[in-house]
Protein backbone atom coordinates (compact mmCIF):
# COMPACT_ATOMS: atom_id res chain seq x y z
CA UNK A 1 0.00 0.00 0.00
CA UNK A 2 2.74 2.91 0.77
CA UNK A 3 4.53 1.73 -2.52
CA UNK A 4 1.12 2.20 -4.57
CA UNK A 5 0.85 6.15 -2.35
CA UNK A 6 4.95 6.82 -3.19
CA UNK A 7 3.59 6.20 -6.59
CA UNK A 8 0.80 8.08 -6.59
CA UNK A 9 2.75 10.43 -4.73
CA UNK A 10 5.11 11.05 -7.64
CA UNK A 11 2.91 10.81 -10.62
CA UNK A 12 0.82 13.52 -8.55
CA UNK A 13 4.44 15.59 -8.11
CA UNK A 14 5.38 14.98 -11.86
CA UNK A 15 1.81 15.70 -13.15
CA UNK A 16 1.67 19.34 -10.92
CA UNK A 17 5.85 20.31 -11.64
CA UNK A 18 5.01 19.46 -15.62
CA UNK A 19 1.21 21.79 -15.10
CA UNK A 20 4.07 24.33 -13.66
CA UNK A 21 6.68 24.16 -16.15
CA UNK A 22 3.88 25.08 -18.79
CA UNK A 23 2.29 27.60 -16.26
CA UNK A 24 6.28 29.33 -16.93
CA UNK A 25 6.72 28.79 -20.18
CA UNK A 26 2.89 30.41 -20.93
CA UNK A 27 4.51 33.60 -18.91
CA UNK A 28 7.57 33.78 -20.79
CA UNK A 29 5.53 33.37 -24.15
CA UNK A 30 3.46 36.18 -23.36
CA UNK A 31 5.75 38.27 -22.10
CA UNK A 32 7.73 37.63 -25.24
CA UNK A 33 4.91 38.38 -27.22
CA UNK A 34 4.11 42.05 -25.29
CA UNK A 35 7.59 43.10 -25.86
CA UNK A 36 7.52 42.24 -28.64
CA UNK A 37 4.42 44.20 -29.83
CA UNK A 38 6.03 47.00 -27.71
CA UNK A 39 8.89 46.78 -29.55
CA UNK A 40 7.31 46.96 -32.19
CA UNK A 41 5.29 50.19 -31.42
CA UNK A 42 8.07 51.89 -30.63
CA UNK A 43 9.61 51.22 -33.06
CA UNK A 44 7.41 52.79 -35.71
CA UNK A 45 7.20 55.66 -34.22
CA UNK A 46 10.79 56.55 -33.76
CA UNK A 47 10.80 55.53 -37.76
CA UNK A 48 8.09 57.97 -38.70
CA UNK A 49 9.80 60.44 -36.91
CA UNK A 50 12.90 60.08 -37.75
CA UNK A 51 11.49 59.53 -41.69
CA UNK A 52 10.08 62.96 -41.77
CA UNK A 53 13.22 64.10 -40.88
CA UNK A 54 14.66 62.88 -43.87
CA UNK A 55 12.28 63.56 -46.03
CA UNK A 56 12.22 67.60 -44.75
CA UNK A 57 16.30 67.19 -45.66
CA UNK A 58 15.65 65.68 -48.88
CA UNK A 59 12.92 68.49 -49.48
CA UNK A 60 15.44 71.29 -48.87
CA UNK A 61 18.42 69.40 -50.69
CA UNK A 62 15.75 69.36 -54.02
CA UNK A 63 14.61 72.78 -53.27
CA UNK A 64 18.12 74.45 -53.41
CA UNK A 65 18.61 73.00 -56.47
CA UNK A 66 15.99 75.21 -57.91
CA UNK A 67 17.32 78.72 -58.86
CA UNK A 68 13.68 80.03 -58.91
CA UNK A 69 13.50 78.99 -55.09
CA UNK A 70 16.61 80.54 -53.96
CA UNK A 71 15.98 83.52 -55.78
CA UNK A 72 13.05 84.69 -53.44
CA UNK A 73 13.05 86.72 -50.62
CA UNK A 74 14.79 85.80 -47.59
CA UNK A 75 11.44 84.72 -45.31
CA UNK A 76 9.16 83.50 -48.77
CA UNK A 77 12.66 81.08 -49.11
CA UNK A 78 12.76 79.89 -45.67
CA UNK A 79 9.17 78.74 -45.97
CA UNK A 80 9.51 77.37 -49.04
CA UNK A 81 12.80 75.43 -47.69
CA UNK A 82 11.74 74.15 -44.02
CA UNK A 83 8.24 74.18 -44.73
CA UNK A 84 6.18 73.05 -41.56
CA UNK A 85 9.79 71.58 -39.99
CA UNK A 86 9.69 73.52 -37.00
CA UNK A 87 6.72 73.04 -36.18
CA UNK A 88 6.04 70.22 -33.38
CA UNK A 89 8.01 69.41 -29.68
CA UNK A 90 11.85 68.70 -29.06
CA UNK A 91 12.68 69.13 -32.99
CA UNK A 92 16.45 71.25 -33.15
CA UNK A 93 16.66 73.00 -36.07
CA UNK A 94 17.26 71.86 -40.07
CA UNK A 95 20.84 73.08 -40.70
CA UNK A 96 22.88 73.95 -44.41
CA UNK A 97 26.30 74.07 -44.23
CA UNK A 98 29.17 74.30 -47.00
CA UNK A 99 31.82 72.35 -47.70
CA UNK A 100 33.88 74.26 -45.21
CA UNK A 101 31.44 73.37 -42.49
CA UNK A 102 29.80 77.25 -42.05
CA UNK A 103 26.34 77.54 -41.81
CA UNK A 104 24.42 78.90 -44.99
CA UNK A 105 20.67 78.01 -44.31
CA UNK A 106 19.56 77.75 -40.71
CA UNK A 107 15.79 76.83 -40.18
CA UNK A 108 15.65 78.67 -37.14
CA UNK A 109 17.38 82.58 -38.25
CA UNK A 110 17.85 84.54 -40.89
CA UNK A 111 20.53 85.12 -41.51
CA UNK A 112 22.02 81.72 -40.50
CA UNK A 113 23.93 81.58 -37.04
CA UNK A 114 27.33 81.53 -37.16
CA UNK A 115 28.70 78.79 -36.37
CA UNK A 116 30.92 75.88 -37.79
CA UNK A 117 30.16 71.76 -37.97
CA UNK A 118 33.47 70.93 -39.40
CA UNK A 119 34.20 69.56 -36.20
CA UNK A 120 30.81 67.35 -35.97
CA UNK A 121 30.82 63.72 -36.61
CA UNK A 122 27.58 63.78 -39.14
CA UNK A 123 29.75 66.74 -41.20
CA UNK A 124 32.69 64.17 -41.18
CA UNK A 125 30.93 61.49 -42.36
CA UNK A 126 29.06 63.21 -45.30
CA UNK A 127 32.52 64.66 -46.36
CA UNK A 128 34.21 60.70 -46.30
CA UNK A 129 31.31 59.10 -47.27
CA UNK A 130 31.44 59.91 -50.77
CA UNK A 131 27.01 58.85 -51.49
CA UNK A 132 23.81 60.33 -50.49
CA UNK A 133 23.18 58.00 -47.38
CA UNK A 134 21.18 59.25 -44.07
CA UNK A 135 23.94 59.47 -41.36
CA UNK A 136 22.89 59.73 -37.82
CA UNK A 137 24.87 60.96 -35.34
CA UNK A 138 26.39 60.09 -31.97
CA UNK A 139 24.92 62.51 -28.81
CA UNK A 140 26.25 66.01 -28.80
CA UNK A 141 25.56 69.14 -26.88
CA UNK A 142 24.65 71.67 -29.62
CA UNK A 143 26.21 75.14 -29.66
CA UNK A 144 23.34 76.92 -31.26
CA UNK A 145 20.67 76.72 -27.86
CA UNK A 146 21.27 78.46 -25.19
CA UNK A 147 20.44 75.35 -22.55
CA UNK A 148 22.32 73.17 -24.83
CA UNK A 149 19.51 70.17 -25.00
CA UNK A 150 21.44 67.10 -25.86
CA UNK A 151 20.39 65.95 -29.50
CA UNK A 152 21.42 63.71 -32.12
CA UNK A 153 21.46 64.68 -35.78
CA UNK A 154 21.32 63.04 -39.13
CA UNK A 155 22.70 64.77 -42.52
CA UNK A 156 22.37 64.34 -45.64
CA UNK A 157 25.91 65.24 -48.25
CA UNK A 158 25.44 67.98 -50.69
CA UNK A 159 26.67 67.41 -54.00
CA UNK A 160 28.18 70.02 -56.08
CA UNK A 161 27.93 70.24 -60.13
CA UNK A 162 30.45 67.75 -60.86
CA UNK A 163 29.51 65.56 -57.81
CA UNK A 164 32.29 66.74 -55.52
CA UNK A 165 31.33 67.18 -51.87
CA UNK A 166 29.79 70.56 -51.26
CA UNK A 167 28.21 70.64 -47.61
CA UNK A 168 25.55 68.81 -45.53
CA UNK A 169 21.94 68.97 -44.95
CA UNK A 170 21.51 68.42 -40.84
CA UNK A 171 18.33 67.96 -39.04
CA UNK A 172 18.26 68.11 -35.27
CA UNK A 173 16.38 65.93 -32.37
CA UNK A 174 16.73 66.63 -28.85
CA UNK A 175 16.94 63.42 -26.88
CA UNK A 176 13.94 64.76 -24.37
CA UNK A 177 11.77 63.33 -27.67
CA UNK A 178 13.03 59.86 -26.57
CA UNK A 179 12.76 60.06 -22.83
CA UNK A 180 9.53 61.51 -22.96
CA UNK A 181 8.21 58.50 -25.44
CA UNK A 182 10.19 55.78 -23.16
CA UNK A 183 8.31 57.34 -19.81
CA UNK A 184 5.32 56.43 -21.22
CA UNK A 185 5.80 53.45 -21.02
CA UNK A 186 4.81 50.58 -18.43
CA UNK A 187 7.72 47.56 -17.98
CA UNK A 188 7.61 46.71 -14.42
CA UNK A 189 10.18 47.99 -11.40
CA UNK A 190 13.19 46.20 -12.92
CA UNK A 191 12.28 47.09 -16.53
CA UNK A 192 14.33 48.62 -18.93
CA UNK A 193 13.79 50.65 -22.34
CA UNK A 194 17.04 51.60 -24.77
CA UNK A 195 18.02 52.78 -28.07
CA UNK A 196 21.16 52.62 -29.40
CA UNK A 197 23.17 52.83 -32.84
CA UNK A 198 24.38 49.88 -34.17
CA UNK A 199 28.25 50.73 -32.74
CA UNK A 200 26.80 50.12 -29.40
CA UNK A 201 26.22 54.02 -28.05
CA UNK A 202 23.33 54.59 -26.31
CA UNK A 203 21.34 57.59 -27.27
CA UNK A 204 18.54 57.12 -24.50
CA UNK A 205 18.09 54.93 -21.74
CA UNK A 206 15.32 54.09 -19.09
CA UNK A 207 15.94 53.97 -16.39
CA UNK A 208 17.88 57.31 -16.96
CA UNK A 209 21.11 57.65 -16.25
CA UNK A 210 22.46 60.84 -17.93
CA UNK A 211 26.32 59.40 -17.82
CA UNK A 212 25.43 56.74 -19.94
CA UNK A 213 24.15 58.72 -23.08
CA UNK A 214 26.42 58.84 -25.92
CA UNK A 215 28.46 55.98 -24.07
CA UNK A 216 29.29 52.79 -26.10
CA UNK A 217 28.60 49.34 -24.66
CA UNK A 218 30.86 47.03 -24.97
CA UNK A 219 29.30 43.80 -26.97
CA UNK A 220 29.04 40.92 -25.66
CA UNK A 221 28.17 37.74 -27.02
CA UNK A 222 24.82 37.29 -25.25
CA UNK A 223 24.30 40.84 -26.78
CA UNK A 224 25.50 40.66 -30.25
CA UNK A 225 22.38 39.46 -31.91
CA UNK A 226 20.96 42.90 -30.72
CA UNK A 227 23.55 44.97 -33.08
CA UNK A 228 23.17 42.23 -35.94
CA UNK A 229 19.90 40.59 -36.31
CA UNK A 230 16.97 42.64 -37.78
CA UNK A 231 14.64 41.55 -34.59
CA UNK A 232 14.74 38.69 -31.82
CA UNK A 233 15.16 38.56 -28.65
CA UNK A 234 17.42 36.84 -25.55
CA UNK A 235 17.45 36.42 -21.69
CA UNK A 236 20.94 37.82 -20.14
CA UNK A 237 22.21 40.21 -17.57
CA UNK A 238 22.17 43.41 -18.39
CA UNK A 239 25.73 45.02 -18.98
CA UNK A 240 24.53 48.30 -16.92
CA UNK A 241 22.76 46.65 -13.37
CA UNK A 242 23.31 43.35 -13.91
CA UNK A 243 19.52 42.59 -13.55
CA UNK A 244 18.47 39.69 -15.61
CA UNK A 245 15.69 40.54 -18.08
CA UNK A 246 14.04 39.19 -21.17
CA UNK A 247 14.80 41.15 -23.73
CA UNK A 248 13.15 41.97 -27.16
CA UNK A 249 14.93 44.20 -29.59
CA UNK A 250 14.01 45.22 -33.02
CA UNK A 251 16.00 47.52 -35.67
CA UNK A 252 14.44 51.00 -36.65
CA UNK A 253 13.23 50.33 -39.90
CA UNK A 254 15.54 52.40 -42.46
CA UNK A 255 18.05 53.56 -39.69
CA UNK A 256 21.17 52.22 -37.78
CA UNK A 257 19.23 52.11 -34.74
CA UNK A 258 18.01 49.54 -32.41
CA UNK A 259 14.83 49.81 -29.64
CA UNK A 260 15.70 47.17 -27.02
CA UNK A 261 12.66 46.21 -24.41
CA UNK A 262 13.73 44.47 -21.42
CA UNK A 263 11.75 42.85 -18.81
CA UNK A 264 13.44 41.64 -15.32
CA UNK A 265 12.32 37.94 -15.39
CA UNK A 266 11.83 38.78 -11.94
CA UNK A 267 8.80 40.81 -12.55
CA UNK A 268 7.67 38.33 -15.64
CA UNK A 269 7.77 35.56 -13.41
CA UNK A 270 6.55 37.32 -10.51
CA UNK A 271 2.50 35.76 -10.43
CA UNK A 272 4.05 32.42 -12.01
CA UNK A 273 6.41 32.12 -8.70
CA UNK A 274 3.58 33.28 -6.58
CA UNK A 275 1.18 30.30 -8.07
CA UNK A 276 4.10 27.81 -8.34
CA UNK A 277 4.53 28.34 -4.53
CA UNK A 278 0.92 28.31 -3.75
CA UNK A 279 0.66 24.91 -5.62
CA UNK A 280 3.89 23.50 -4.29
CA UNK A 281 2.30 24.03 -1.12
CA UNK A 282 -0.86 22.48 -1.92
CA UNK A 283 0.66 19.43 -3.29
CA UNK A 284 3.06 18.89 -0.50
CA UNK A 285 0.15 19.08 1.96
CA UNK A 286 -1.48 16.38 -0.03
CA UNK A 287 1.30 14.27 -0.41
CA UNK A 288 2.22 14.25 3.37
CA UNK A 289 -2.23 13.57 3.73
CA UNK A 290 -1.78 10.34 1.36
CA UNK A 291 2.03 9.14 2.81
CA UNK A 292 0.49 9.35 6.30
CA UNK A 293 -3.01 8.07 5.29
CA UNK A 294 -1.45 5.35 2.90
CA UNK A 295 0.95 4.33 6.53
CA UNK A 296 -1.99 4.40 8.82
CA UNK A 297 -3.84 2.10 6.09
CA UNK A 298 -0.76 -0.23 5.91
CA UNK A 299 -0.52 -0.64 9.75
CA UNK A 300 -3.62 -1.39 10.02
CA UNK A 301 -3.70 -3.98 7.46
CA UNK A 302 -0.48 -5.62 8.81
CA UNK A 303 -2.21 -5.49 12.06
CA UNK A 304 -4.89 -7.45 10.39
CA UNK A 305 -2.97 -9.69 8.70
CA UNK A 306 -0.77 -10.67 11.30
CA UNK A 307 -4.64 -11.18 13.58
CA UNK A 308 -5.43 -13.19 10.93
CA UNK A 309 -2.47 -15.11 10.99
CA UNK A 310 -2.34 -15.79 14.00
CA UNK A 311 -5.93 -17.08 13.79
CA UNK A 312 -5.43 -19.11 10.76
CA UNK A 313 -2.38 -20.93 13.02
CA UNK A 314 -4.40 -20.90 15.65
CA UNK A 315 -7.00 -22.94 13.49
CA UNK A 316 -4.30 -25.44 11.54
CA UNK A 317 -1.83 -25.78 14.98
CA UNK A 318 -2.45 -28.27 17.66
CA UNK A 319 -1.86 -26.26 21.07
CA UNK A 320 -0.34 -28.84 22.84
CA UNK A 321 1.88 -30.52 20.47
CA UNK A 322 2.87 -27.87 18.07
CA UNK A 323 1.46 -30.36 15.00
CA UNK A 324 -0.83 -29.59 12.70
CA UNK A 325 -4.45 -29.57 13.52
CA UNK A 326 -6.97 -32.14 12.34
CA UNK A 327 -8.79 -29.21 10.36
CA UNK A 328 -5.37 -28.69 8.34
CA UNK A 329 -4.28 -32.72 8.25
CA UNK A 330 -7.78 -33.27 6.28
CA UNK A 331 -7.28 -29.99 3.84
CA UNK A 332 -3.38 -31.24 3.01
CA UNK A 333 -4.32 -34.52 2.80
CA UNK A 334 -7.00 -34.00 0.28
CA UNK A 335 -4.70 -32.04 -1.73
CA UNK A 336 -1.79 -34.22 -1.56
CA UNK A 337 -3.97 -36.56 -2.47
CA UNK A 338 -4.94 -35.40 -5.64
CA UNK A 339 -1.66 -34.53 -6.44
CA UNK A 340 -0.86 -37.74 -6.41
CA UNK A 341 -3.02 -38.67 -8.62
CA UNK A 342 -2.23 -36.31 -11.18
CA UNK A 343 1.32 -36.96 -10.99
CA UNK A 344 1.16 -40.52 -10.51
CA UNK A 345 3.44 -40.68 -7.54
CA UNK A 346 3.81 -42.30 -4.17
CA UNK A 347 2.16 -41.08 -1.27
CA UNK A 348 2.73 -42.70 2.36
CA UNK A 349 0.34 -42.36 5.51
CA UNK A 350 1.77 -43.22 8.83
CA UNK A 351 -1.26 -43.78 11.80
CA UNK A 352 0.64 -43.34 15.14
CA UNK A 353 -1.18 -44.29 18.59
CA UNK A 354 0.45 -44.13 22.10
CA UNK A 355 -0.07 -47.47 23.31
CA UNK A 356 -1.85 -47.89 27.05
CA UNK A 357 -2.43 -43.81 27.48
CA UNK A 358 -5.65 -44.21 28.96
CA UNK A 359 -3.82 -46.28 31.84
CA UNK A 360 -1.20 -43.48 31.90
CA UNK A 361 -3.71 -40.87 32.50
CA UNK A 362 -5.47 -42.76 34.65
CA UNK A 363 -2.39 -43.08 36.73
CA UNK A 364 -0.20 -40.34 36.29
CA UNK A 365 -2.93 -37.76 35.67
CA UNK A 366 -3.62 -35.46 32.70
CA UNK A 367 -1.45 -33.16 33.53
CA UNK A 368 1.70 -35.48 32.69
CA UNK A 369 -0.73 -37.10 30.17
CA UNK A 370 -0.84 -33.66 27.74
CA UNK A 371 3.48 -33.28 28.92
CA UNK A 372 3.12 -36.96 27.41
CA UNK A 373 1.47 -36.46 23.87
CA UNK A 374 3.85 -33.06 23.11
CA UNK A 375 6.93 -35.22 24.14
CA UNK A 376 5.73 -37.45 21.38
CA UNK A 377 4.99 -34.82 18.97
CA UNK A 378 8.16 -33.31 19.17
CA UNK A 379 9.79 -36.56 18.59
CA UNK A 380 7.40 -36.93 15.64
CA UNK A 381 8.25 -33.54 14.13
CA UNK A 382 11.87 -34.38 14.20
CA UNK A 383 11.78 -37.10 11.65
CA UNK A 384 10.31 -35.21 9.08
CA UNK A 385 13.32 -33.93 7.02
CA UNK A 386 11.50 -33.00 4.02
CA UNK A 387 9.54 -29.66 3.66
CA UNK A 388 6.42 -31.24 2.21
CA UNK A 389 6.06 -33.95 4.88
CA UNK A 390 3.77 -33.02 6.95
CA UNK A 391 2.31 -34.40 11.19
CA UNK A 392 -0.85 -33.41 12.65
CA UNK A 393 -2.86 -34.43 15.74
CA UNK A 394 -5.69 -36.78 14.67
CA UNK A 395 -7.67 -36.73 17.99
CA UNK A 396 -6.91 -37.91 21.47
CA UNK A 397 -3.50 -39.78 21.58
CA UNK A 398 -3.38 -40.60 17.39
CA UNK A 399 -1.31 -38.90 15.10
CA UNK A 400 -1.07 -38.92 11.57
CA UNK A 401 1.68 -38.14 9.30
CA UNK A 402 1.56 -37.33 5.29
CA UNK A 403 4.92 -38.06 3.02
CA UNK A 404 4.41 -37.12 -0.26
CA UNK A 405 6.80 -38.67 -2.69
CA UNK A 406 8.03 -41.51 -0.31
CA UNK A 407 7.89 -45.15 -1.37
CA UNK A 408 6.53 -47.70 1.04
CA UNK A 409 10.15 -48.67 2.37
CA UNK A 410 10.99 -45.01 3.33
CA UNK A 411 7.89 -44.66 5.03
CA UNK A 412 8.58 -48.07 7.57
CA UNK A 413 12.05 -46.57 8.11
CA UNK A 414 10.66 -43.30 8.99
CA UNK A 415 7.95 -44.55 11.20
CA UNK A 416 10.71 -47.10 12.84
CA UNK A 417 12.41 -43.85 13.28
CA UNK A 418 9.31 -42.43 15.22
CA UNK A 419 8.82 -45.22 17.18
CA UNK A 420 12.27 -46.10 18.41
CA UNK A 421 12.42 -42.49 19.05
CA UNK A 422 8.98 -41.93 21.46
CA UNK A 423 10.74 -44.86 22.96
CA UNK A 424 14.00 -43.68 24.01
CA UNK A 425 12.34 -40.52 25.79
CA UNK A 426 12.43 -43.21 28.95
CA UNK A 427 8.62 -42.19 29.83
CA UNK A 428 7.45 -43.97 32.44
CA UNK A 429 4.45 -46.03 32.00
CA UNK A 430 3.74 -48.36 34.79
CA UNK A 431 0.45 -49.89 33.16
CA UNK A 432 2.02 -50.51 30.09
CA UNK A 433 4.11 -54.24 29.42
CA UNK A 434 7.39 -52.02 27.83
CA UNK A 435 7.25 -49.79 31.57
CA UNK A 436 7.30 -46.18 29.43
CA UNK A 437 5.86 -44.64 26.42
CA UNK A 438 5.51 -46.33 23.14
CA UNK A 439 3.77 -46.04 20.27
CA UNK A 440 2.16 -48.09 17.65
CA UNK A 441 2.48 -47.21 13.92
CA UNK A 442 0.28 -48.13 10.46
CA UNK A 443 1.89 -47.68 7.35
CA UNK A 444 0.09 -47.54 4.21
CA UNK A 445 1.43 -46.45 1.05
CA UNK A 446 -0.44 -44.67 -2.34
CA UNK A 447 0.82 -45.43 -5.74
CA UNK A 448 4.37 -47.55 -4.66
CA UNK A 449 5.38 -47.73 -8.47
CA UNK A 450 2.33 -48.53 -10.15
CA UNK A 451 0.44 -46.29 -12.12
CA UNK A 452 -2.59 -47.79 -11.19
CA UNK A 453 -4.30 -46.80 -8.05
CA UNK A 454 -3.87 -48.65 -4.79
CA UNK A 455 -7.11 -46.99 -2.97
CA UNK A 456 -10.74 -45.98 -4.68
CA UNK A 457 -10.32 -42.45 -2.75
CA UNK A 458 -9.02 -40.82 0.69
CA UNK A 459 -11.23 -41.98 2.81
CA UNK A 460 -10.05 -45.74 1.50
CA UNK A 461 -6.65 -44.44 2.15
CA UNK A 462 -7.17 -43.27 5.79
CA UNK A 463 -9.31 -46.65 6.69
CA UNK A 464 -6.66 -48.52 5.09
CA UNK A 465 -4.03 -46.76 7.27
CA UNK A 466 -6.62 -46.95 10.31
CA UNK A 467 -6.38 -51.21 9.42
CA UNK A 468 -2.70 -51.28 9.75
CA UNK A 469 -2.25 -49.63 13.19
CA UNK A 470 -4.90 -51.46 14.64
CA UNK A 471 -2.97 -54.61 13.63
CA UNK A 472 0.07 -53.12 15.07
CA UNK A 473 -1.49 -52.97 18.24
CA UNK A 474 -3.03 -56.46 18.23
CA UNK A 475 0.02 -57.72 17.11
CA UNK A 476 1.57 -56.72 20.80
CA UNK A 477 1.76 -52.62 20.43
CA UNK A 478 4.93 -50.85 20.05
CA UNK A 479 5.73 -51.72 16.50
CA UNK A 480 5.47 -50.67 12.45
CA UNK A 481 2.82 -52.35 10.49
CA UNK A 482 3.42 -51.86 6.85
CA UNK A 483 0.01 -52.68 4.83
CA UNK A 484 -0.09 -53.79 1.46
CA UNK A 485 -2.71 -53.05 -0.56
CA UNK A 486 -3.85 -56.97 -1.22
CA UNK A 487 -4.19 -56.80 2.80
CA UNK A 488 -6.19 -53.61 2.31
CA UNK A 489 -10.16 -53.81 4.44
CA UNK A 490 -12.43 -53.93 1.39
Amino acid sequence: MVPLALMLVAAITALTATALLQMRRDALASAREASANLALTLERSIARNLQLHEASMRHALDAMRNPAVMALAPSLRQRVLFGAFNEGEDIGALLVADAQGRLILDSRHWPPRAVNLADRDYFIAQRDLGQSAVYLSRPFQPRLVPDNPTSIALSLRVPGPDGQFAGIVASTLRLEYFRKLFAGVALGEGGALALMRHDGTILMRRPLDASLIGRTVPTTPAFAPMLREPHGELIAAGTVDGIRRLYSFRRVDGFPLTIVVGRAMDDVLAVWRTRAWWFAGLVMAMNLAIVTLAISLARQWRRRLAVEAHLRWLADTDGLTGLGSRRALDEIADREWRRSRREVRPLSLLMIDVDYFKQFNDRYGHVAGDDALAAVGKCVRQQLRRAGDYAGRYGGEEFAVLLPGTDAARAAAIAEAVRASVLALGIENAGSPFGRISVSVGVVTEGNGSASPVYPDLRAFFRAADEALYRAKRAGRNRVLSLRAADSPA
